[in-house]
C-alpha cells in the first residue's frame, strides 16, 4: 500500500484502466457468455463497492450482518474486473463465478491504497448472480 498526495493521479487514468483490463483479458477466459459476464462483473463491482464503502449495502441484505457499518474507505476506482473462474456446485448445481477487480481507493484517513485485488464469489438464482462467502460454496 502506498500513500500519494494526488488520487486523482493514483492510477486511475482511462489508459492505465485499459491496460489493466487488457492484461486480465488476456488468459483464456472462464469459458462464460460474453453477456453473463458482463451481468457478473457489474454485480462484483457493486459488491466490492458496497463492502468497503457501505455505499449500496442494502441492494444485498442478506451477505452482511445487521448493525453498524464503519467504512474503511471513503471512495474507490475499479480498474479492471473479469470473470476469473467459473464452477458448478455438487450441492444441487448451484454455479458459481469468481470475478477479479483491481481497485484503488481513498482510505478513511486519507491515504490512497493502489493495486488492490479483490476476488467476489458469486452464485446464480434464477436469472441473477448474489454474493456469497467463500466459506459457503
Amino acid at each position: 500500500m502506498a500513500s500519494h498526495p494526488d488520487a486523482g493521479r493514483v492510477g486511475d487514468s482511462p489508459a492505465s484502466d485499459a491496460v489493466l483490463q487488457a492484461g486480465l483479458d488476456a488468459p483464456a477466459g472462464a469459458g462464460v457468455p460474453p453477456a453473463t459476464a458482463a451481468t457478473a462483473v457489474a454485480v462484483a463491482r457493486e459488491v466490492l463497492t458496497a463492502d468497503i464503502t457501505g455505499a449500496g449495502r442494502t441492494a444485498f441484505p442478506d451477505y452482511w450482518p445487521p448493525g453498524a457499518f464503519q467504512p474503511t474507505y471513503r471512495t474507490i476506482h475499479i480498474q479492471a474486473a473479469v470473470v476469473s473462474s467459473a464452477t458448478t456446485s455438487p450441492r444441487g448445481g448451484a454455479r458459481h463465478l469468481d470475478v477479479t477487480l483491481l481497485w484503488t481507493g481513498a482510505q478513511a484517513d486519507g491515504v490512497i491504497a493502489d493495486s488492490q485485488r479483490t476476488i467476489v464469489r458469486l452464485r446464480s438464482v434464477g436469472e441473477g448472480w448474489v454474493p456469497v462467502h467463500p466459506w459457503e460454496s
